[in-house]
């Protein structure tokens, strides 16, 4: 008896040492994450307005600390394995990680000979793929292209029947987090996205995109709702009709969520078609 308790004893050390050393695990820095986007992100909105924002690719290309700057943040993003992240700190870093990617991709592109000719990423691709498919990052060994990468960490359980561990390996309100360097876009956060916040900043999101007729249409007169390809792209996301609806009026400013509720919508009238041009900011 006295074995089998000491036994047991050990057992519930090992896990509680265990759990204790993955509590502590560091999460990837964005702190120069955060300082890219303070000194490049640009607010395009009125104050009051829907939040707009657009990316100073330009001026990052002129910077004589441009490149030194994306390969630190690149460092400091990719410096955990993400398989050590709990599901919500995995998608803290994925959605940071993902934006930072793009802008990185593009800044690629943009310091070609010539590059000044690129109006949007869909005009961006190599011998190694197009934008997104091209190979944008190695993590533990294998390589990503920004469409696989938001497969694997973003939208982990996609592809799978069971159920998610948890909400946050499958949360929708992330569609509006990523950013793909289109005016089209929901706007890129000026503030990095962190664990302890994330509920509140992808909730912010979904509001500031569908706050703005770029992703969201009311028509009082007709009951007409007009709505982001997002929600056509990535219909199974947000499951059946019912609750895409649902989901756009918990978002959607008040006056339309209310609009929606009284006539009864059942449906979205049409897909808002998606604006490709570079998200430049104003030079």
């Amino acid at each position: 008896m006295t074995a089998r308790l000491a036994i047991l004893a050990g057992l519930l050390l090992a896990l509680a040492a265990r759990a204790a050393g993955a509590a502590t695990q560091p999460l990837p820095s964005s702190d120069g994450w955060q300082k890219l986007l303070r000194d490049y992100l640009v607010v395009t909105s009125a104050r009051g307005a829907p939040l707009e924002t657009r990316f100073a690719y330009a001026r990052l290309a002129t910077a004589r600390d441009g490149r030194e700057r994306l390969a630190r943040v690149r460092a400091e993003l990719l410096s955990v394995p993400p398989a050590k992240l709990d599901d919500r700190a995995r998608l803290a870093w994925a959605i940071d990680a993902y934006d930072f990617l793009v802008i990185e991709s593009v800044m690629e592109f943009l310091r070609h000979p010539g590059g000044a000719r690129y109006r949007s990423v869909r005009d961006m691709g190599d011998s190694a793929g197009t934008f997104f498919e091209r190979p944008v990052a190695e993590i533990a060994g294998k390589k990503y292209s920004l469409n696989a990468f938001e497969e694997a960490f973003v939208f982990p359980w996609r592809q799978k029947s069971a159920q998610p561990p948890s909400r946050w390996a499958m949360d929708p309100r992330a569609h509006f987090a990523l950013v793909c360097a289109a005016a089209g876009c929901p706007p890129l956060s000026p503030r990095a996205y962190l664990p302890d916040s994330l509920d509140a900043q992808l909730d912010r999101a979904v509001r500031d995109a569908l706050a703005s007729p770029r992703h969201l249409r009311w028509n009082e007169a007709t009951g007409a709702l007009e709505a982001s390809e997002i929600f056509e792209w990535y219909a199974w996301d947000f499951k059946p009709l019912d609750e895409m609806l649902r989901f756009i009026a918990d978002h959607a400013p008040p006056a339309v969520r209310d609009g929606m509720l009284r006539k009864k919508v059942a449906r979205v009238t049409r897909y808002i078609p998606w604006d490709w041009t570079l998200n430049q900011a104003p030079r």
